[in-house]
């Protein structure tokens, strides 16, 4: 592994291989990305000095990162035993090494695991709502799992200082936040521990909404300059998310 592999970027690794890798019967570890951020799949290989980036010829939208050799898999084996927090990932992974890894790790705001599970996992939406000839904003920030692994999804929000916030299902568990502290917690985190992902561009646009938002620019005498720049965030945080 090259030298410049740090543990911040190593944390965001695995948060990341949580939410989108898999660890495949066929002594293989895969990652797959949508092709318009192949990017991040390039970064991880030069990072990790190691494994192969491919783009599907029947699925072109579809790229994917794959490590097969196994010096190279117990080298990611060391790396994620001690970091790993879900319990599916931790399944997968003892079956894949015929292991029996305990989690000893929880998500914590000092380092980068969150960041990268949320690249992996995390929603980032501005909503306006009319409401008595007046538009309403919300920005939420949404982030879930199977009900099968929610304790992921609990963790998260009391990371975060969340009373409720939590929907399950039978089948999902979502953290939904939208109250301006929760917000100004989350974005000091991720101001420290940035995406990798072209998702940062969603961040970056929900983000400058919160700061219109927060300075009340949308409610002054000139508050319709401020909901005109929301509204075109979110036209353009929508774009995005559609393009991909």
């Amino acid at each position: 592994m090259k030298k410049n592999t740090n543990n911040k970027s190593l944390d965001w690794f695995v948060g990341f291989s949580e939410g989108d890798g898999c660890w495949n019967k066929q002594n293989r570890f895969d990652i797959t990305q949508h092709t318009a951020d192949i990017q991040i799949l390039y970064k991880i290989k030069t990072h990790l000095g190691f494994g192969k980036v491919t783009t599907s010829k029947t699925r072109p939208n579809e790229s994917r990162y794959t490590v097969t050799k196994l010096e190279h898999l117990s080298i990611l084996e060391n790396l994620f035993k001690d970091r790993i927090c879900t319990q599916h990932t931790m399944l997968r992974f003892n079956k894949f090494f015929n292991n029996k890894y305990l989690i000893k790790n929880k998500p914590n705001l000092n380092t980068g695991w969150l960041s990268g599970f949320i690249d992996a996992e995390g929603c980032f939406r501005i909503k306006i709502e009319e409401q008595n000839s007046n538009k309403n904003i919300k920005l939420i920030f949404e982030i879930s799992q199977k009900t099968l692994d929610s304790k992921i999804i609990y963790n998260i929000r009391d990371l975060l200082h969340l009373k409720k916030n939590v929907y399950e299902d039978k089948t999902v568990t979502r953290l939904y936040l939208s109250g301006k502290q929760s917000r100004q917690k989350l974005i000091k985190y991720l101001d420290s521990y940035t995406l990798k992902t072209e998702k940062r561009i969603v961040y970056l646009k929900w983000k400058k909404a919160n700061e219109i938002k927060n300075r009340g620019l949308h409610l002054t005498k000139r508050g319709k300059d401020g909901k005109e720049q929301i509204e075109k965030l979110k036209n353009h945080l929508n774009k995005w998310r559609r393009s991909i």
